[in-house]
């Protein structure tokens, strides 16, 4: 299939309203067709917790009605394909809030490349891209949390894929 993707990078200071701006790109995104947002949300479980919880009462997902959002915590093989799927075939956007650690963006790769996305768009912030998710390695290998993010990438054929840094 082709392949339709695009890469964004969004620089603001330090607490200059990121968190906001993504609470906003990620109800545009949804109001665009996009089904499935993705965001890696911080390195340490407090960080992610924190922004994951910030978000969700930024868009109020857990109370509103005009949109039915499902939030998907840690969605990994085959258990969260069939998950995906069953939430996409009832018209839910699926938010899925992930640490920045390979492991756990490698089972949300895999658990999204068990499903045809090909028509499907697919919202990636990847938030503090600084850290991490650069290839630390050099040119003739990658670092795993860069290659981790590629195959998250790769597993969905439509996909806006923006950074997030403030440094």
């Amino acid at each position: 299939p082709e392949i339709s993707s695009s890469i964004g990078l969004a620089l603001g200071y330090v607490q200059s309203g990121k968190t906001s701006s993504i609470a906003s790109l990620m109800a545009r995104a949804a109001d665009q067709g996009y089904r499935i947002i993705v965001a890696l949300l911080g390195n340490t479980n407090l960080l992610l917790q924190q922004n994951q919880e910030r978000l969700k009462e930024s868009l109020r997902i857990d109370e509103r009605s005009d949109y039915k959002w499902i939030v998907e915590e840690n969605p990994e093989g085959r258990s969260g394909g069939v998950s995906f799927n069953e939430w996409l075939s009832r018209r839910r956007i699926i938010f899925v809030p992930i640490l920045k650690h390979a492991g756990r963006i490698k089972g949300v790769a895999d658990a999204l490349s068990r499903n045809d996305l090909s028509a499907t768009p697919v919202l990636f912030i990847d938030d503090e891209a600084d850290q991490a998710s650069l290839n630390t390695e050099g040119e003739n290998s990658e670092s795993s949390t860069y290659a981790a993010i590629s195959e998250l990438r790769k597993a969905a054929p439509k996909h806006l894929y923006v950074q997030y840094t403030a440094t």
